[in-house]
């Protein structure tokens, strides 16, 4: 089967029949955060995992504790991809928005509880759940790194490099270069912040 990547859903799935004016809204929104903040990165964290049910699925999923600055990305990028989109999900149209990023996908519900039952047992995935309910400010912290536009084949169109300031094709979007670039750009911003 596909392999799933972890990924933090912003908008979708929806469906378009112009991908070139999906990528100029995502430009013209880059260009409004670079005027506003040149050097800011996007952070969030991690809260904890859960998962949830959907007819003959299970999902497993990271909880996702956004910054403002990621949920405001998130609700411009959904204002201006609704007017060129179609069959998107309901919440699209929502200002308040469960932020998650899914980590795996079940066809059964054997495999989950074996799948969790494996983690309490050998992984202490329950100590894990303890620690995130006794310290309300989650450890994991993070940045967004990078906006995917998938085609309507669900495959990789391209991407915008948050970080570069730069729109990706889809070969370069993959290619291992340009990721120890974004990698060691982010660094780098990191070091000027701490500053």
């Amino acid at each position: 089967g596909r392999r799933l990547v972890s990924h933090v859903t912003l908008f979708g799935s929806a469906k378009t029949d112009n991908l070139k004016q999906v990528v100029s809204k995502i430009e013209r929104i880059r260009k409004y955060y670079l005027r506003a903040q040149p050097h800011t990165l996007i952070p969030f964290k991690i809260k904890g995992i859960d998962f949830f049910d959907r007819p003959n699925k299970t999902i497993i999923f990271l909880s996702v504790n956004p910054s403002p600055e990621l949920e405001q990305l998130r609700w411009e990028l959904a204002q201006n991809l609704i007017k060129v989109s179609s069959e998107y999900p309901p919440w699209d149209t929502m200002q308040t928005f469960e932020f998650h990023s899914t980590v795996g996908i079940f066809q059964s519900t054997t495999h989950v509880q074996q799948l969790c039952s494996y983690a309490e047992k050998e992984c202490g995935l329950s100590a894990f759940k303890q620690s995130r309910t006794d310290n309300d400010n989650p450890s994991i912290n993070l940045n967004l790194l990078r906006i995917t536009i998938l085609g309507n084949d669900n495959h990789i169109h391209c991407e915008y490099d948050l970080v570069l300031k730069k729109l990706l094709s889809r070969s370069e979007a993959l290619n291992k270069y340009w990721g120890e670039r974004t990698i060691e750009k982010l660094r780098e911003l990191q070091a000027t912040l701490k500053e």
